[in-house]
Formats: C-alpha cells, sequence, structure tokens
C-alpha cells in the first residue's frame, strides 16, 4: 500500500512558516550579523535563535535542534 493513497484522518491543517520556530545559523558569514538582525526584524513572532561559531554542520545542526527541542523548525543559514 502506497502512503499516498492512505485517507487523512481528522481536520486537515495547512501550516505556514509563521507557525514554526527560526533558527539562524552562522558561522564566520561577513554579513552574518546584519542578516541576522534583518531576520529579526521579519520573523513574525518570538521563537527565534541564533546558533553561531557552531564548528562543523552537523553539530552546528544538532544545536539547533537543541532550541526547540519539541518542534518542528525552520533553519535560515548566514550566507
Amino acid at each position: 500500500m502506497s502512503m499516498f493513497k492512505v485517507a487523512m484522518k481528522g481536520p486537515v491543517r495547512n501550516n505556514t512558516l509563521a507557525d514554526f520556530p527560526v533558527v539562524f545559523l552562522s558561522f564566520d558569514e561577513p554579513n552574518a550579523d546584519k542578516h541576522w538582525a534583518m531576520l529579526q526584524a521579519v520573523t513574525p513572532h518570538e521563537n527565534i535563535a541564533r546558533v553561531h561559531g557552531v564548528v562543523g554542520f552537523d553539530t552546528a545542526h544538532k544545536t539547533a535542534a537543541a532550541q526547540f527541542p519539541n518542534s518542528e523548525y525552520v533553519i535560515v543559514t548566514g550566507k
């Protein structure tokens, strides 16, 4: 049985990006601070965090996941 043929049960909720926390990943990008300020200005809620200076792609993403452990989230990179 295909997962695409399974009927949805209950009401379907259409999420938007505003429904998810945001994590900004940066390391040594020259415009990281400027982009962080811009992201803070356009994010429509307070669920926003910055992970800065963590060495390693995997470690940075694990650190990002720790910011909002019980939720899905959106990652924005510093470039």
